[in-house]
């Protein structure tokens, strides 16, 4: 862990919050995950929506991970971060797996979990990312009619938030030289 984590709160206009962490690794600890992630099996799939709404076939790549809530804390040292072990600690690892985005996806707004009280945290994996290559994630009020906050792709970011918050990654642009990785997981 580094020494300085940076961690920004925001609340919601529907009383849900979302946090950020930065500076949670030092370049050592980050390029491990980072390894460990492209490890994982990745797969072509079809985007889980696409066909019921747009009559359309998208293909998507990600990676389910296979990983129990010790491996995970174990990895990740998310125990040593009071703000999230305090918000994760009593609860069970339902599920992770990473995405991995091109300019060619499409993102759509998106619950993770519908069950009340769970949180998701998301991980961005890569070593570097330009802002200039956007792929932030927005998330949006319950209606959808506004945005609520957005954070930009930030190498070893997480996020971490009510998993009932509609929101989504957008699309790196075409400049962006790299897939933008993130590894998601949800905590009930």
């Amino acid at each position: 862990m580094s020494k300085v984590i940076q961690h920004t709160h925001h609340d919601t206009a529907s009383g849900k919050t979302i946090d950020i962490f930065d500076n949670l690794y030092n370049f050592e600890k980050h390029y491990q995950i980072m390894k460990w992630a492209i490890k994982q099996p990745y797969s072509f799939d079809m985007g889980f929506d696409a066909v019921i709404t747009e009559q359309a076939s998208k293909l998507v790549c990600r990676s389910t991970v296979n990983i129990d809530k010790k491996e995970y804390l174990h990895r990740f040292e998310l125990d040593q971060v009071p703000p999230i072990w305090n918000r994760i600690k009593d609860k069970e690892l339902s599920r992770s797996w990473i995405n991995v985005l091109t300019p060619h996806h499409v993102p759509r707004m998106h619950p993770d979990n519908f069950k009340p009280g769970s949180v998701t945290i998301l991980y961005y994996i890569n070593m570097k990312w330009d802002p200039d290559w956007d792929g932030y994630t927005v998330w949006r009020t319950e209606d959808l009619s506004s945005i609520e906050f957005m954070a930009d792709f930030v190498p070893g970011r997480i996020a971490m938030f009510d998993s009932n918050i509609p929101h989504k990654a957008t699309v790196p642009s075409l400049d962006a030289p790299a897939f933008r990785f993130t590894l998601n997981s949800v905590w009930e």
